[in-house]
């Protein structure tokens, strides 16, 4: 499932509020998995055929663990304000 803003913001109506901290830790773990495995495979092989495109997708591993991370942040903080919500006379219209 591609990382999509619209899929955080969306999840509050889903009542996904803890989950979302579960996807987004699922999903750090498994671009760290794939980091760990191109490491390896960049471990066993001279080829610069091979290293080349291998730290390239080691490279967008980091970058896309970066971006969990700060998606991670976001919904934490977004989570932990206080929510405040306007019940005055002018909202409560009987039309």
């Amino acid at each position: 499932m591609p990382l999509s803003w619209s899929f955080f913001l969306n999840c509050q109506k889903a009542d996904c509020r803890h989950h979302i901290i579960t996807y987004l830790y699922e999903n750090m773990a498994a671009e760290q998995k794939a980091r760990s495995t191109y490491d390896y495979i960049l471990s066993l092989t001279d080829d610069p055929d091979v290293i080349a495109p291998i730290k390239f997708l080691r490279e967008r591993e980091v970058v896309h663990f970066q971006r969990f991370g700060e998606a991670l942040e976001f919904v934490t903080d977004y989570l932990a304000e206080k929510k405040v919500f306007d019940i005055s006379a002018k909202n409560n219209c009987k039309c």
